[in-house]
């Protein structure tokens, strides 16, 4: 069974230096800060095509996308990160957090820099939805650890949790009325 993005799906993922080297068409590795040196402002993202070398695959080829955040963005990053490793973090680390560095597989032509950024930042929103089922929910608590059971439990969770979501928001217009549900039941 081949990958996801051997089966044509694309990637979109937060950048990190540490764990995904990228190479030039040439195969040679890419030197980060000279690409990212030529980021003047926190307006106007750039994107280099990028590879990623796999031991036992072609290369994957993709793009990087930067921008450079507003000073005090940049700010709170290095501080984040000096609070976060102390004494062990890295000039280059340090460097590195003025940016918002993201690889993704996405052609241009379907999504361009500024919207790849643009949607990189409403992931923010999944993961808070994430983080408030499962605490809600009760999702990071399972019953026992017996595989044909935790499947149906989580799956009657994520249902409850569903339909709490649904009882506790206004309804919304259902087309082609223009009226909410609710109201059109509480009508008939």
């Amino acid at each position: 069974m081949g990958s996801t993005y051997e089966k044509g799906s694309d990637v979109l993922v937060r950048y990190n230096r540490g764990s995904l080297p990228l190479y030039d068409a040439e195969g040679k590795i890419i030197e980060l800060s000279t690409l990212l040196g030529t980021l003047v402002d926190s307006h106007s993202p750039k994107e280099w095509p990028v590879w990623v070398h796999s031991k036992r695959k072609k290369p994957i080829e993709g793009r990087l996308v930067a921008v450079r955040l507003p000073p005090e963005k940049a700010e709170e990053a290095r501080v984040r990160l000096r609070r976060e490793y102390g004494k062990k973090v890295s000039a280059e680390s340090l460097s590195s957090a003025e940016f918002v560095m993201l690889f993704t597989t996405v052609p241009t032509h379907r999504l361009s820099a500024a919207l790849i950024l643009k949607l990189y930042t409403l992931r923010w929103q999944i993961e808070l939805g994430f983080k408030r089922d499962k605490s809600i929910a009760g999702l990071d608590r399972l019953p026992n650890f017996r595989p044909d059971t935790i499947y149906t439990w989580i799956v009657a969770k994520m249902l409850l949790t569903q339909i709490t979501r649904n009882v506790a928001t206004d309804p919304v217009a259902f087309p082609p009325s223009g009226q909410s549900w609710g109201r059109t039941c509480a009508a008939a």
